[in-house]
């Protein structure tokens, strides 16, 4: 049919007919792709720096040299097509110019409300910087999602946490801060809503996971986490929220700019042993499901920060109105 794949030791598959294969290390390309193959195509998993078992994944049209780190011409078209940065940027740009123009939502930066700081920007600078809001947490939650229940437990922490923020907006209206917040109840509601789908999802995703989110998850909750961020008026408080995403994002930055950096002295580093950072604690020696629910922690105490903040600046602004 095609020509085989012997996939690298630092591989992790899960297959279920059309296989989705995770962070699939060549030398120090970092692919995340599906790939169409009989069930007959996988022998076995490789796990961790040594090979459990041979994994061979047949393509029918694509190949990969790992042993020189090359693809050929149609695996990386492929690829550039469903991983084109600039289609996701359109997309939230988009997203961020139906908010703008189809409701009242204010055109201010903010951290626990829309007056504080509270600078007014022109429409389309706020569209502009609401779409990097979106495009950015998009694809912080996309690389997260790399071991099982990482995303979607993480993500349920900032989904209530929203809920709260929104309730909160919704019992004190009245208040100046809070009246630019629109339809906060419903808001609320979406965020309950999104935290027991997580939920849900997290019963068969706990690992050994059962059932895998994909890029359609990761970026679908990562999307609503920027719009209601982006709906609640705190959009600075966004990267407390999603702390444990900033982190595995921050990870994969520091990385590449470290490699691009030395690679030009004809010594290229690494800081970690392989981003994003779960799996530097995985290759590390940390079990997976160590990794997991350490991470959870740190979300969880990220989350209660932003909540902490949050309160705190409520509770002076109930003070200061006499209430």
């Amino acid at each position: 049919i095609g020509d085989p794949l012997k996939l690298a030791a630092e591989s992790r598959v899960w297959f279920d007919g059309k296989s989705t294969v995770r962070d699939w290390s060549c030398k120090a390309t970092q692919i995340d792709a599906v790939i169409d193959a009989d069930a007959g195509a996988v022998a076995g998993v490789l796990k961790g720096q040594k090979a459990v078992k041979t994994v061979t994944v047949t393509f029918p049209t694509a190949k990969l040299d790992c042993a020189n780190g090359t693809m050929n011409g149609h695996m990386m078209k492929a690829l550039n097509a469903t991983k084109n940065p600039n289609i996701t940027f359109v997309m939230s740009v988009g997203l961020a110019w139906i908010l703008q123009a189809t409701t009242d939502i204010s055109t201010t930066i903010s951290f626990t409300r829309a007056n504080s700081p509270g600078w007014e920007l022109p429409w389309w600078l706020w569209i502009l910087w609401a779409g990097a809001i979106i495009f950015a947490t998009t694809n912080a939650v996309n690389v997260t999602d790399g071991l099982d229940g990482l995303a979607a437990g993480s993500a349920l922490f900032g989904f209530l946490a929203f809920a709260v923020i929104a309730y909160f907006a919704f019992r004190n209206g009245d208040l100046a801060a809070y009246d630019s917040v629109i339809n906060p109840l419903d808001l609320g509601v979406v965020g309950v809503a999104f935290a027991g789908a997580c939920g849900g999802f997290l019963w068969y995703n706990a690992a050994p996971a059962r059932i895998f989110m994909g890029d359609v998850g990761a970026l679908g909750i990562g999307a609503a986490l920027a719009l209601l961020a982006l709906t609640t008026n705190t959009h600075l408080l966004l990267p407390l929220i999603c702390g444990i995403n900033v982190m595995e994002i921050g990870s994969v930055a520091v990385q590449m700019g470290v490699f691009k950096a030395t690679k030009r002295t004809g010594t290229p580093k690494r800081i970690f042993k392989m981003s994003p950072i779960h799996h530097h604690f995985e290759l590390s020696g940390w079990p997976e499901t160590t990794v997991i629910i350490r991470f959870w922690i740190i979300a969880g105490i990220s989350v209660a920060t932003a909540l902490a903040i949050f309160v705190a600046d409520f509770t002076r602004l109930r003070e200061q109105a006499g209430r």
